[in-house]
């Protein structure tokens, strides 16, 4: 789905993600086939490996509540199943339990990890050209307790795909390029199963 999506700086709730060619698939293709799960099932599942913390931010948010995840697309993103066989999963977790994923819905993760990660998505926004949206204002709670904002975090190595929530009184700004808007549904985030 393309459109403009003019809420880029009015978030309240948001992720944000570097996506690109995964399993020889480049981003338009995977797009593709997930807007088909979103007309068949009525979602569609994005794996990816969430903090544990940021999952349980969002599953504390209420049903009625807007989570987003911003995109920046690099085309040369390193694949996170490169070298790995991948499983498909059978099942997801929420706080409402266990439950099958519709046969319309693939996704994967690793065979290296038990259990994975997925963005649970409502639509998918495909801006016409990438947008720079500034999220420094966002503070995302870390494990430790301690709470940092996202231009802080961005000085480590593997940051995201962690949730962070706007803050007014903050005047941080760090402007990343967002080429991909996910809407996700609630509960937001799912943990990816193989068996019940």
């Amino acid at each position: 789905m393309k459109g403009d999506f003019r809420l880029l700086d009015k978030i309240n709730n948001i992720f944000y993600s570097v996506i690109g060619q995964h399993d020889k698939e480049d981003v338009k293709t995977i797009l593709s086939r997930k807007l088909d799960e979103i007309e068949k099932a009525g979602y569609s599942l994005w794996a990816a490996k969430i903090d544990k913390k940021s999952i349980e931010q969002v599953w504390n948010l209420k049903p009625t509540d807007k989570v987003y995840v911003v995109c920046s697309i690099k085309p040369k993103a390193k694949d996170p199943g490169k070298g790995y066989d991948n499983n498909i999963a059978k099942y997801y977790e929420s706080p409402k339990g266990v439950f099958n994923i519709d046969d319309n819905v693939i996704s994967t993760f690793s065979s290296k990890r038990k259990t994975y990660q997925a963005y649970y998505v409502n639509k998918y926004i495909m801006l016409p050209e990438e947008k720079k949206m500034n999220i420094g204002p966002y503070k995302t709670l870390l494990a430790n307790g301690q709470v940092k904002t996202f231009k802080e975090r961005f000085k480590c190595t593997q940051f995201q795909n962690t949730y962070g929530k706007i803050d007014d009184s903050c005047n941080d700004e760090f402007y990343k390029e967002v080429g991909l808007v996910m809407e996700l549904k609630y509960p937001f985030v799912v943990e990816l199963k193989l068996d019940k």
